[in-house]
């Protein structure tokens, strides 16, 4: 079920979704590329996190290991 309201004002507007049997519990719509796209950015951000932590994980490992003479 889908009802639309129109305003006169400048403001944007937000589509959302909900069950005619549950008028009360609303979702709001998003294009699935936005979706994705955000997803994506998650993933990316989580792989470059654990690489970091993966350095510095080996940089601390190499110094307890004393391979880092001069320090």
């Amino acid at each position: 079920m889908s009802r639309s309201v129109y305003t006169r004002s400048g403001a944007p507007t937000v589509q959302v979704a909900y069950h005619p049997d549950k008028p009360h519990v609303s979702i709001v719509r998003e294009a699935r590329s936005s979706t994705a796209g955000d997803a994506a950015l998650t993933v990316a951000l989580l792989l470059f996190g654990l690489g970091v932590e993966g350095g510095v994980i080996t940089v601390a490992i190499s110094a307890f290991l004393g391979m880092y003479p001069g320090y």
